[in-house]
């Protein structure tokens, strides 16, 4: 019994040094295949699981019927409380499943494209992350994926 705790001690030390996902830590790498460098990675990690988890629409998880986002082309861009909603759906998903953030907060971000084709949805993602502050902002294309890009 004792030889099968030590390796789950020693990978959920790794998990806690690192400031990384469990899974990144164990694979030496983020999802995205980039190394790990020796110190941080918090922040590349969180943007990554956000990218993973706002471009999952809800229901396709089996296991996690709520993990995801509504289908973000049934949003209308002409009306702001549909908008508004989105948001919301957003922030209690990240809530829900990004627990390295805390106090979270989700804005939309005003825009004026030149052409509907140039239209993004966005949404400025604002939180706590042990120690530091978080900015990220969502981009929804008309595609219906979603772009995460931390901001300074």
């Amino acid at each position: 019994m004792g030889v099968c705790i030590r390796p789950l001690l020693f990978i959920f030390a790794i998990y806690i040094t690192m400031d990384v996902g469990l899974l990144e830590g164990i694979l030496g790498k983020f999802f995205s295949g980039e190394p790990i460098p020796n110190r941080g990675g918090r922040v590349q990690s969180i943007r990554e699981h956000l990218s993973i988890l706002l471009n999952t629409r809800r229901g396709s998880v089996p296991h996690l019927p709520d993990y995801g986002l509504p289908d973000s082309m049934q949003v209308s861009i002409k009306d702001r409380l549909s908008i508004s909603k989105f948001g919301r759906d957003i922030q209690e998903t990240v809530k829900k499943y990004e627990p390295r953030l805390m106090n979270v907060r989700v804005k939309p971000i005003e825009q004026e494209p030149e052409t509907l084709a140039d239209f993004r949805l966005g949404f400025l993602l604002e939180a706590k992350v042990i120690n530091q502050n978080a900015r990220f902002r969502a981009f929804f294309t008309t595609s219906g994926s979603a772009e995460i890009e931390d901001t300074k």
